[in-house]
Formats: structure tokens, sequence, C-alpha cells
């Protein structure tokens, strides 16, 4: 067909006129039934119209509770005052806490391990070198991979790596034990074979409380000598006390940390050292271990993660610090709980035989340790909050069950009722109740 004789409409547009009576009178909320969703969330409005009632939603009070865009924020905990550090004193002390780590986590599976050694280009490099990078710039590093090891292997291996981290330092060679750490704070990146993995975690965080050790007492020994003058610091010293050359190599050990590529290693060995922060800036150990309760979110396996915040209630603990990293801590756990149901971790599991409720046992000693603190000194209306948090957690048999371990028993007799009924209502989804 030709164009020019294609056939050409016009469409004549008018509106349609509305008839405001009836339109109102088919959004009645009245007439959508009983169940409409949105009438338990507003109030009628009395809104006179030719005697019509009118629901207005977006004049209604939401009622607590109710709203399903505030549900996240009911499951941020509210803040406690600052921790009481006379309080903690009620905590099993971690010599104690982490021996019956060693005898319940164990395993008969081959372990690896990446070795670390050093060589030396020359024997001058042995002689007396007080800066860091003076050294480090001298020296060529190695690494190897050690196969197939049992347990008590592994373990031996260990010790004997404390050992030669003690030999460097007694040396001269600081950043060959700086070197050894890090290797060593590796492995808690790898959680194979699981069930060993809470073992593991001590026997790193021995060697990392020895490298802090080494690290306090050697600025403290360099702050005693001044103007070739040896003085004794007090235990409450004061930066202004500390000579410079202790606060120029305290500054340097942070900077060394501080250049670390990996999150864990650098997290940890911040860690170790963190009472160091005395020599030169008090008040940045409560700034810095915040800091490093934030940075245990980009963990995202949870055995890491929560592992990892035991170790800094731990370093809270030994530097007295008056900030409540329990309670930090407590709330990043329960902010990341749903991770627990994460496929990966959950694939994980499976590909080394392990059912869920073994993983969840794995958490156990960290989880205790952080609880327990958290508790301490506690009065019944903050503990019971704490409860409170943790039955809004969807599958919360494991919160409840660290609850029922580390409580003060005099408030779990009075709350025994509750917590029984509670209990009784649990249903199986998936996670196997540690009860």
């Amino acid at each position: 067909m030709s164009s020019s004789s294609a056939r050409t409409y016009e469409w004549n547009w008018y509106s349609k006129p509305i008839i405001n009576h009836k339109r109102k009178q088919k959004c009645t909320l009245e007439k959508c039934g009983e169940n409409h969703p949105l009438k338990s969330l507003t109030e009628i409005t009395s809104m006179k119209c030719k005697n019509v009632l009118i629901n207005d939603p977006l004049s209604s009070n939401i009622t607590y509770g109710d709203d399903p865009l505030s549900r996240p924020a009911q499951l941020i905990p509210t803040d406690f005052d600052e921790i009481d550090n006379g309080c903690l004193d009620d905590i099993q002390p971690w010599s104690n806490f982490k021996q019956g780590i060693l005898n319940s986590y164990t395993t008969s599976e081959k372990l690896s391990f990446h070795a670390f050694s050093k060589s030396l280009q020359s024997a001058t490099i042995r002689s007396r070198l007080e800066e860091l990078e003076e050294f480090d710039d001298q020296m060529e590093y190695s690494e190897k991979e050690l196969y197939d090891l049992t347990q008590q292997e592994f373990v031996t291996h260990m010790d004997n790596l404390g050992k030669e981290i003690i030999e460097a330092w007694n040396n001269e060679q600081r950043v060959k034990a700086l070197k050894i750490v890090i290797q060593c704070t590796k492995i808690l990146s790898y959680t194979s074979p699981l069930q060993f993995y809470p073992s593991k975690f001590v026997l790193v965080t021995d060697l990392l409380d020895l490298f802090g050790d080494l690290v306090f007492k050697r600025l403290q020994s360099k702050s005693e000598i001044i103007d070739g003058r040896v003085t004794k610091l007090p235990d409450k010293f004061t930066p202004d006390m500390v000579s410079d050359a202790a606060k120029e190599t305290c500054q340097n050990w942070f900077f060394k940390i501080a250049s670390i590529r990996e999150l864990i290693p650098r997290l940890y060995i911040e860690a170790a050292i963190l009472r160091s922060y005395r020599f030169i800036k008090p008040a940045e150990q409560n700034v810095a271990l915040l800091r490093l309760i934030k940075m245990v979110r980009g963990i995202g396996n949870p055995l890491v993660a929560w592992y990892a915040r035991c170790y800094l209630c731990r370093i809270g603990v030994l530097t007295n610090l008056s900030i409540n990293y329990f309670e930090e801590s407590f709330k990043d756990i329960l902010l990341t709980y749903k991770q627990l149901n994460n496929r990966f971790i959950c694939k994980d599991i499976q590909n080394q035989n392990m059912n869920m409720d073994k993983f969840l046992q794995l958490l156990c000693p960290a989880l205790e340790w952080i609880v327990k603190g958290l508790s301490a000194g506690k009065d019944p209306h903050s503990l019971d909050e704490i409860v409170r948090w943790c039955t809004l957690q969807n599958l919360h048999g494991l919160l409840i069950n660290t609850i029922v371990i580390t409580f003060p028993g005099n408030y779990l007799s009075m709350k025994a009722e509750y917590l029984i009924n509670l209990i009784a209502k649990w249903e199986y989804d998936g996670l196997f109740q540690l009860f």
C-alpha cells in the first residue's frame, strides 16, 4: 500500500468526570475487612465529608514495636555506664580459662603451618642497631610451609617459635621477632580444622602476649636511662617522665605495625602492644581499642571475628581501661549474629564434616568470656536488659545458653521460671540448641 493512499485518524481527548463522594467511599478502610495490613497501624480520623468516615494512615500514631522499620533500632542495645574495673576481679583468670580450652578442643587431623626463617647477609648485622628500619633493610626473609603436623608437633613448633622470638630479641634482632609474630598471627585467618581453632587461638595469643611484654619492657628500660643516669619509672608513670629516645622508639613500633597489609595480623599485634601507648599518649589506649573493635567488623567469618573480639576484651582487662569494651564487642556480636546462617559458613561446615551444633560449641569460649565480663558487677535491671537483647535475636539458643553459664547464680535463681519458659518455647529452626 502506498503512502499516498494511507488513511489518517484524529483522536479527540476529553476528561472523565470524577464523582468525589463515590471515590471516597471506595477508599474507606472500613470496607477492606478486618485483616487489612494498615488497619493495625492507624487510628480512624473523623473527617466529616457528607457524613463519610475517612481513614488517614499518615495522621495516625504508630504503636511501639509495630513499625517494621523501627525493629533494627530495637536490636541496638542501650549504652551502659563505663566499666567498673573493680568488678572484673570476679572473672576467671585467663590462665585457668585457656587451660580448659586446650583440654576440650583437640584434633586428630593433620595441620599445616607457614614457617618463617631469616638469613643474614653479613655478621656485622648482628651488632646493636637502634633503628628498626635500618635493621629491616639489611635482612632477607624466606618462608616455607610445614605440612602434615600432628597436634602435638604443632604445639611443640609454637613453643619453639616462642623461644626463637626471645632469642632474636635478646640478639637485637627485633624485626625478626616481629616477622615471626606476623607469620604466627596469620594462622588465625585459617579455620581448618574447625574443631582445633579455639586451641590454635590460645597458642597464638600466648606468643602475642610474649611479644607485647618484650616491647613494653624494652621501652621501659629505655625510659629509665636519662642523660646517662638510671632512674626507675614508677608504676603509674606519665609521658613527661619518659625519655625522648623511648618515645621515638615507641612511635616507630606503632608505625611499623600500621604498615602490615593484612587485617588480622595488624589488628592482633597492635592490640598486643596497646599498653605501650602509655609512653607517648595514655588516652590513646581507649581510642585505639575502640578502633580495633570496629575493625573486627571487617572479618566475615564469625568464628574468627568472635575470637578476635575476645582477645581485645582480654587486652582491655590487662590495660585496666575505663571504656566498656565488653559492651561494644557484644553489641557487634548481636548486630552480626545472622552471619551464623550465612551460606558460605554453612558450606564450610559441611566441607569439614561438621554439623551446626558442633560449630556453635566452638564459639562458646569466646562468647562466654565476653558475656562474663559484660555481666560482672551489673545490677538485676542491667542483666534483664542483656537478656532482652538476646531474645530479640532469631535462633538465640546459643546466647541464652551462655547467659545460663556465665550470669550470677542469684540472678538465675530469681529468673529461673522465666528462663525455663523461654527455653520451652524454642523451636527447631535449622540450628541445634545446646541444651
